[in-house]
């Protein structure tokens, strides 16, 4: 439901947007005899959609062609007024908890808040609706002047309307190719990525084991092992994307499986110059199992994880 703040400024830019077309058009409306009461009025609308929109968004640090960047003055008012674009997925509540919580402890929110701003001057959230819900619910818990002390950044980008193609192609885009930040939301991630490989791709649904014990046999490897040195390697690069980092593991794992199949890719697999018996006997389970990941030079694989 839109709150008055954004009826407000709906109304503001819609008045705002009809006069100057009118003006531009010469559709009739004309200076009195007085001199520019027209102009004067139409100024006068343009001043409070700007004060509105400034009680939304508060200041503007900078603007790039793209989207203008700005910081809330007062947070409370940004996240109890701003409303949510209406093709975002479903809320994840324990999600919403798990931000909240950590919200509350650092003082701080990670990452930008995305909003667009459309032609009649409504303004929505198009990214960040899971943070938003986490920042109302510290409102309900700690009141406004806890948020308040918590900086927030907006990007705000325009468009002509909520359901045109050029704003749902934004929203596409954002969602597509928007970083993930994880300091603090590491753990969950680290078990979403691990799911997805399991999921979509067989040898690692076979080669991740969790036996429960500190090792395991060849060709696998513990999943804690793995989730221990992903946490390491995402830490280190604090901004990703989930979706690439999941392509570059399993990417890394086919060149793997092309390198064995090379006449002397075994020897760079196993950091091996000569074959037994042993030898022979992993190889065999490896092209069975096709899970390289296990080999010497395939435990090197955070190396190749670039964000």
């Amino acid at each position: 439901m839109a709150t008055k703040l954004q009826i407000r400024i709906n109304k503001l830019g819609k008045t705002t947007q009809q006069q100057t077309y009118a003006q531009v058009t010469n559709s009739g409306l004309e200076p009195d005899a007085e001199g520019d009461t027209f102009m004067d009025a139409r100024s006068q609308d343009i001043e409070e959609f700007e004060i509105a929109r400034r009680e939304l968004l508060g200041s503007q640090i900078y603007a790039f062609l793209a989207f203008e960047i700005w910081t809330p003055t007062a947070p409370s008012v940004f996240v109890s007024t701003i409303p949510s674009y209406n093709y975002n997925q479903e809320l994840n509540k324990d999600h919403v908890k798990a931000l909240a919580k950590c919200i509350m402890a650092t003082k701080e929110i990670i990452g930008v808040l995305i909003t667009c701003e459309f032609e009649d001057g409504t303004i929505i959230l198009i990214d960040g609706h899971h943070r938003l819900e986490a920042l109302k619910s510290i409102i309900i818990e700690k009141g406004t002047g806890f948020l308040n002390l918590i900086p927030l950044v907006i990007h705000n980008y325009k468009s002509d309307h909520k359901d045109s193609p050029r704003t749902l192609a934004l929203f596409h885009k954002i969602n597509t190719v928007k970083p993930y930040t994880l300091v603090k939301t590491v753990d969950q991630d680290c078990l979403q990525i691990i799911t997805q490989l399991k999921a979509r791709f067989p040898e690692f649904k076979e080669g991740l084991r969790d036996t429960g014990k500190s090792r395991t046999t060849f060709p696998y490897v513990l999943e804690s092992e793995f989730k221990r040195n992903l946490e390491v390697k995402l830490k280190e690069l604090a901004v990703y994307n989930r979706d690439n980092v999941i392509e570059q593991i399993a990417k890394y794992n086919m060149e793997l499986g092309c390198m064995a199949r090379t006449p002397n890719g075994w020897q760079h697999l196993m950091d091996a110059t000569v074959k037994d018996e042993v030898l022979n006997r992993k190889l065999s389970k490896l092209a069975e199992k096709k899970f390289y990941l296990a080999t010497k030079i395939g435990s090197l694989w955070s190396l190749k994880i670039k964000g």
